[in-house]
């Protein structure tokens, strides 16, 4: 069984709230004993190739950029689903930091309309049945603007490397 993440802000008791927005956030910590004991005896596969290269890239620049990732976490898939994921590859105790990003690389509304203001203003301009959801719209055209220019970057010279709109 793959350990599962959350995401959930972190706090410390007694933090004022401007002090706890500027804390890293953790994006997840082992719930239980049973989660542990689950991931350490399934027969994990690890990924291999293109696949291990990119997941191994990810983390890195994460790293590189002050986020924690436990070293018992890797890429992988565990029975009896196998779907690919994050796994543990060993024991994780209750209440073990798992993985802590700093706020400023969450793919949240705030972070993505400081990135890309004028895709999040043109989202907000359109007209919907339901307004509240075009935060929600922009969001989503913002992470499938940063993937294809991340698909652009990997192309060989002479691809395309338009922005396809998504320039700040």
């Amino acid at each position: 069984a793959a350990a599962a993440a959350a995401a959930a802000p972190s706090a410390v008791a007694g933090e004022g709230e401007g002090a706890a927005q500027k804390r890293l956030a953790s994006a997840a910590v082992a719930a239980s004993g049973d989660v542990a004991a689950a991931a350490a005896s399934a027969e994990l596969v690890p990924c291999a190739g293109a696949e291990a290269d990119l997941f191994d890239a990810v983390v890195k620049a994460l790293r590189e950029e002050g986020a924690f990732w436990n070293p018992k976490l890797a890429r992988g898939c565990a029975p009896p689903l196998n779907v690919p994921g994050v796994v543990a590859l060993g024991p994780v105790a209750a209440g073990e930091l798992l993985v802590e990003v700093p706020a400023r690389l969450h793919l949240s509304p705030e972070v993505l309309r400081g990135a890309l203001p004028r895709l999040f203003e043109a989202c907000e301009a359109l007209p919907s049945a339901c307004p509240e959801r075009r935060a929600e719209a922009a969001q989503a055209a913002s992470v499938a603007c940063l993937l294809g220019l991340a698909r652009a970057r990997q192309r060989p010279q002479g691809g395309s490397s338009g922005g396809g709109g998504c320039e700040g």
